[in-house]
């Protein structure tokens, strides 16, 4: 496997599937976006009411991140084995899944932070390990540890590919994260622009769990591949 093959497939799915998968995950991606944009906003630009403000839009984050990726995976699931799209059942099985996901994310951003405090590197190794962690709980309803073990199970042998899959599509995320807020002063500062653009932020975001899920079916379930857009929605 070669990681711009890799790439290449998982852009081409994204392209043509953007309009099922904005169909799933709209709503909650916009619900993130108002809530978490407004406390910031809501915030003053001194003292613990800013600190409040970042701390309760990360909260916000890691409460609906988890139900949006998990309707994205089940999503990417159900069109590996040729499934007609069930919007109702999608949400529906995402969202009995939610508390388990929130624990995993959790879990999954304290050990990078730990990581990352251990002088950065630690905290991208742990990340890159832990690629497969969400994959396994949705697709295998696992516990939080149990998914956790297998994904560093999963990546051990191809680290390094999985390393490079995230890398770089990440790194073209956060050059547009770092570049997109002096687009904003530019047109005003607008509120609505803040929203939009955590909204085109998250919907970016989505690519590199589409190209990680690519190769954990090759990694796990060796000859499955993600078919087009042709199943159909209800």
């Amino acid at each position: 496997m070669k990681v711009q093959q890799i790439l290449v497939d998982a852009w081409f799915f994204y392209t043509a599937n953007i309009r099922y998968i904005l169909y799933l995950c709209i709503p909650f991606v916009f619900a993130e976006a108002l809530l978490a944009e407004g406390l910031i906003a809501a915030a003053t630009p001194e003292g613990t009411e800013q600190q409040g403000g970042i701390f309760g839009s990360m909260a916000i984050v890691l409460g609906i991140y988890p139900l949006y990726t998990a309707i994205l995976i089940l999503y990417l699931q159900a069109r590996s084995k040729g499934e007609l799209i069930d919007r109702r059942r999608i949400i529906g099985k995402a969202l009995s899944l939610w508390p388990t996901m929130v624990v995993l994310v959790v879990m999954e951003f304290v050990l990078f932070l730990l990581g990352f405090m251990l002088f950065v590197l630690p905290g991208i190794w742990v990340a890159v390990r832990m690629a497969f962690a969400e994959f396994r709980l949705v697709e295998h309803d696992e516990q939080p540890v149990e998914a956790l073990r297998k994904s560093f199970a999963l990546t051990e042998r191809d680290f390094w590919l999985v390393f490079a899959v995230m890398l770089i599509p990440e790194a073209l995320i956060v050059l547009a994260k770092l570049a997109m807020p002096g687009v904003i002063e530019m047109f005003g500062n607008l509120f609505i622009l803040h929203v939009l653009w955590h909204m085109a932020a998250v919907m970016l975001q989505m690519f590199p769990t589409i190209a990680l899920y690519r190769l954990y079916m090759q990694i796990d379930k060796p000859g499955s591949a993600i078919s087009g857009p042709d199943s159909g929605s209800e």
